[in-house]
């Protein structure tokens, strides 16, 4: 328990020291082979030290009881620099209509909590679940604070479509939908009596209910992931989805009050980096090609602390004219390839190489990250690993035997020790220098 706590003591920033500055090294393989062996008390040391990074402490506890609501709103808004609370955007998008979009966390708590005086004035109980047929981007999030308030299972749905939503809202089982009225109208909803979300609405709800908490296993979220079979759905404990957004928000992006992340607005990312930036105290920015070939100021204005940068959205920079990019880190997908032709005319123009990069393969699914490497300056490296605390095992290309050589295939390993396929059932190759995708 000490190895952890000391070795991850050093992921945290004196007083005074600029966080931009930090290059953190990957950790010693002793440390991360006993955070694979050891997850429980892996996370219960991170959960010790982000008590001391974020200026806890967190009212949830890993091993009791988790309330989302507490941790992720009413802890930054309850704090003395209150500017985290008035001052800076949690949560900025864009909208194909109106442009760039933010809410503070003062009025996503205003919001969540009169949404969820509504769902629990209509009869919505702990533990239903709750469908979120909403874009990605403020809607999406107060649907998301709004249902872990009241200890529902979320289910988020991005209309991507009539028959996509038909199908995931009839394997969802869900017992109530919440939607906004340009999708009222896709297949299935109607029948669903979906409560529609309007500025009216929320104006006419009632007293806000106490934030609830999830016992640790009990389930959380119910996530129809892009990298899991069509139409699947993957249900995600309360504890799994609080552990693993300590872990990418603190240890992986490195991110303290204040700090921002961009990620990706698509189904393999949200909500899960939502839930990684807020229990930060971090503000998250909602990243789309359109976003980025519309108006790239509010990214570049933002200078966040790190960002997810798929290649579409590179290449959007690059078609926009940016210069030299001043992003504290940023993570690319493995399942993309190195592309190493765009990368050097993309580190022409945005200087990516001198930004610490790093691998990041991320499914909400799984809770977030999956196989990871930590920022370090250059060109990218074909090289990653399991995330920490993440338990897993290299079987052979057939079946669920260790694999015999260097080659395998990634399976992750429950608590009670079954064995799931993990995300894009992943192919890795052993080396010395850790494994290439």
């Amino acid at each position: 328990m000490a190895l952890f706590a000391d070795l991850l003591r050093s992921y945290s920033t004196p007083s005074g020291v600029r966080r931009a500055s930090r290059e953190p090294q990957w950790p010693d393989p002793a440390w991360t082979s006993d955070s694979w062996q050891r997850p429980r008390e892996f996370f219960a040391a991170l959960h010790r030290e982000a008590d001391h990074a974020l200026g806890g402490p967190a009212k949830s506890q890993l091993d009791l009881g988790i309330d989302f609501y507490s941790d992720l709103v009413t802890l930054y808004l309850h704090r003395p620099e209150r500017s985290l609370a008035e001052g800076r955007p949690a949560i900025r998008w864009y909208e194909p209509e109106s442009g760039w979009q933010s809410l503070s966390l003062m009025q996503l708590d205003a919001q969540a909590s009169a949404l969820a005086a509504i769902l629990d004035a209509s009869g919505m109980q702990a533990g239903e679940r709750l469908a979120l047929v909403l874009p990605s981007g403020g809607t999406l999030l107060l649907g998301l604070l709004a249902a872990l308030s009241i200890g529902c299972v979320a289910v988020p749905i991005l209309p991507l479509g009539s028959l996509y939503v038909q199908r995931v809202l009839k394997g969802s089982a869900a017992a109530r939908v919440v939607t906004c009225s340009p999708y009222t109208a896709l297949r299935g909803l109607l029948d669903c009596k979906p409560l529609v979300l309007s500025p009216e609405l929320l104006t006419k709800a009632g007293k806000r209910p106490q934030p609830a908490t999830y016992a640790p296993e009990s389930p959380a979220l119910l996530i129809a992931s892009p990298l899991h079979a069509a139409d699947s759905l993957t249900m995600v404990s309360a504890a799994q989805a609080y552990a693993a957004a300590l872990r990418d928000g603190l240890l992986l992006f490195g991110l303290r009050p204040g700090d921002v992340l961009a990620a990706p607005s698509n189904a393999q990312y949200v909500p899960c980096t939502y839930l990684a930036a807020l229990l930060c105290g971090a503000g998250v920015l909602d990243l789309s090609v359109e976003a980025v070939r519309r108006n790239v100021s509010p990214l570049l204005a933002a200078t966040p602390r790190a960002v997810i940068l798929p290649q579409s959205v590179r290449d959007a920079l690059l078609d926009a004219g940016c210069g030299p990019v001043s992003f504290g880190s940023w993570f690319r997908d493995p399942q993309e390839g190195l592309d190493l032709a765009n990368w050097q005319r993309a580190d022409e123009q945005l200087r990516l190489s001198a930004v610490p990069s790093a691998n990041l393969l991320w499914d909400a699914a799984s809770g977030g990250a999956v196989l990871v490497s930590l920022p370090r300056r250059g060109p990218p490296q074909p090289y990653l690993w399991p995330a920490p605390g993440c338990r897993h095992f290299l079987a052979e290309l057939d079946g669920e035997a260790p694999a015999m050589t260097a080659v395998g295939r990634l399976l992750l390993q429950t608590a009670d020790g079954a064995l799931t396929d993990s995300p894009g059932e992943a192919l890795l190759l052993r080396t010395d220098n850790g494994y290439m995708y």
